[in-house]
């Protein structure tokens, strides 16, 4: 996280008209999106290789 968001604040300052609904994606969206979806499916994956 803290790695998205020094990439993040190195793009600001390379390129001051980045869009912001994009860096609301980059910052939010994709780790819930992660935290939602890729995680459940890992656990899923770990239980049924528990058995």
């Amino acid at each position: 996280m803290f790695a998205a968001l020094i990439f993040t604040n190195n793009l600001l300052l390379i390129n001051q008209s980045i869009d912001i609904d994009y860096l609301v994606y980059l910052l939010f969206l994709r780790p819930l999106i992660y935290v939602n979806f890729v995680l459940p499916c890992l656990d899923e994956i770990k239980m049924k290789s528990d058995i």
